[in-house]
C-alpha cells in the first residue's frame, strides 16, 4: 500500500507544495500517520476515516503553508510512472482537452484510487477495479448507469496512457453483466409539456429572478438545450436579428457533449403566436432587466459568474412545484426531451429536430415520447 502511496505522491515533481484532501464512504480503517516521499518538501500523510461505513477523509499538509492544494488528479498519478519527456507530452495533450472532460471522471477516479489504498489493492489490477463496483451496488447503492459506464470509463481515463486496460478484462466485462442482472434499468424524465410552460408563464412575477428563471426554462425547451449548454452560453452567444423582415432568435452553443473540439452550433428561434410563451418576447422582457454580466444566465449573487450547471435542474423543479406539479418524474433534461416530443407530435422531420438539437445520432429518437394515440396508429394501421 505504501509503495503505490509514494507512487502517486511521486507527482510532487511538479510542484512546490501538496496537500491531499479526499473523501467517500469506506469502512472504518484504525488512525494512523504514514511518512511519503516528497522531493520539494516533507509530507505527512494521515488517514483519518469515520467508523461504522462513515465518511473517510484524508489530509496531507506541507511545510511550511499548512493549506490544502488541490487534490492529485488520475492524471498525475498516471504522469508519476512516466519518464519526464512522455509526462512532457502528456501535459501538452491534456493542455488542448476541453476542462469538462477531464472533470466528468475525476469524481469516480479519485474514489477508485482511494478504494485501493485502503485496502492495500493494486490499482492495475482488474480484481481491483471489480472490487470497486461491486462495493458501490452493494454498500453504496449507486445507479446501472454510473457502476457499468460511468466508473469503468473513469478508470480508463486514468490509463489511457498505459498499456493496462483494467476496464477491458473479461473479469470487469462480466461483473457489468452481473450488475445489469441485479439492477433496474434507470427510468427516462418526463417530458415537459407546452401546457406547463402556459402554466408557468402566468405565475412569473415583474422580477429579475422569476423572469431569468422561466425564460431559461422555456429557452432549454424551445432550443432543446442541455443544462451545462444553458448554463455556459455567454451574453453574446444570444441575440435578436430582425434582418429578414420577421424577428428570429439566434443561440450559438459553442461546445456541447457532442461537439468537444467547439466547432459550434447555431440554433434559429422564431416566434410564436402567443406572447405568454413567445422565446423572442421574453429575451426581450429578460434584456431589460438584466444587469451587466459576460454569462448570459447568471448568479443573481455574483453577476460575474454564470450559472451552476445544476441550477436549471432547481429552477426547472422549482417552476413545477408552483404550478402544482410534482417534480420528481422531472429533470433539466425533460425541456430537451419536450421539446423534441412537441417538434415531432407537430409533424416536424426528425432529421430537422436531430439538427436543431445538434444530435450526432440516432439518440435523438430515445427523447421522443409518443402520445397514446401515436401509439395506437400503428395497430389501426395494420387492421384497417
Amino acid at each position: 500500500m505504501y509503495e503505490a502511496l509514494n507512487s502517486i505522491l511521486s507527482v510532487l515533481e511538479f510542484s512546490t507544495c501538496m496537500s491531499l484532501y479526499i473523501s467517500l464512504p469506506c469502512r472504518a480503517v484504525p488512525c494512523r500517520a504514514v511518512p511519503c516521499r516528497a522531493v520539494s518538501c516533507r509530507a505527512l500523510l494521515h488517514f483519518c476515516v469515520g467508523g461504522g461505513g462513515g465518511w473517510g477523509v484524508v489530509f496531507a499538509f506541507s511545510h511550511p503553508l499548512f493549506l490544502p492544494d488541490p487534490v492529485p488528479t488520475p492524471l498525475e498519478v498516471a504522469l508519476a510512472r512516466m519518464d519526464k519527456e512522455k509526462a512532457s507530452l502528456i501535459n501538452w495533450i491534456e493542455s488542448t482537452r476541453p476542462v469538462n472532460t477531464s472533470r466528468s471522471y475525476a469524481t469516480y477516479g479519485k474514489q477508485f484510487l482511494l478504494y485501493a489504498m485502503l485496502r492495500d489493492m493494486d490499482i492495475v489490477s482488474p480484481v481491483t477495479l471489480a472490487s470497486f463496483m461491486r462495493h458501490g451496488l452493494l454498500v453504496r447503492g449507486l445507479s446501472r448507469s454510473t457502476l457499468v459506464s460511468t466508473i469503468p470509463s473513469a478508470v480508463a481515463h486514468i490509463f489511457r496512457y498505459m498499456e493496462a486496460k483494467p476496464s477491458r478484462d473479461p473479469l470487469v466485462v462480466e461483473m457489468k453483466k452481473a450488475i445489469v442482472r441485479q439492477t433496474k434499468a434507470s427510468v427516462p424524465k418526463l417530458p415537459l409539456k407546452v401546457d406547463q410552460l402556459r402554466l408557468m408563464a402566468d405565475k412569473v412575477g415583474p422580477c429579475l429572478l422569476e423572469v431569468r428563471d422561466f425564460f431559461l426554462v422555456l429557452l432549454m425547451m424551445v432550443a432543446m438545450l442541455r443544462e451545462s449548454e444553458a448554463a455556459a452560453l455567454r451574453e453574446k452567444d444570444v441575440w435578436l436579428d430582425s434582418s429578414t423582415g420577421s424577428h428570429c432568435l439566434f443561440v450559438f452553443v459553442e461546445k456541447s457533449k457532442t461537439d468537444q473540439a467547439r466547432n459550434g452550433h447555431t440554433i434559429v428561434v422564431g416566434t410564436a403566436p402567443m406572447p405568454m410563451i413567445c422565446p423572442v418576447f421574453w429575451y426581450v422582457c429578460y434584456i431589460k432587466v438584466r444587469g451587466v454580466s459576460p454569462a448570459f444566465f447568471y448568479n443573481l449573487n455574483s453577476p460575474e459568474y454564470a450559472l451552476a450547471t445544476t441550477t436549471p435542474n432547481f429552477v426547472l423543479k422549482r417552476l413545477l412545484v408552483s404550478i402544482g406539479v410534482d417534480p420528481e418524474p422531472y429533470g433539466s433534461h425533460s425541456c430537451r426531451r419536450g421539446g423534441v416530443t412537441a417538434a415531432v407530435a407537430a409533424g416536424v422531420e426528425i432529421l430537422l429536430v436531430a439538427r436543431h438539437g445538434n444530435w450526432r445520432s440516432d439518440a435523438v429518437f430515445l427523447y421522443v415520447s409518443d402520445s397514446l394515440e401515436r401509439k395506437l396508429s400503428v395497430s389501426r394501421a395494420i387492421l384497417s
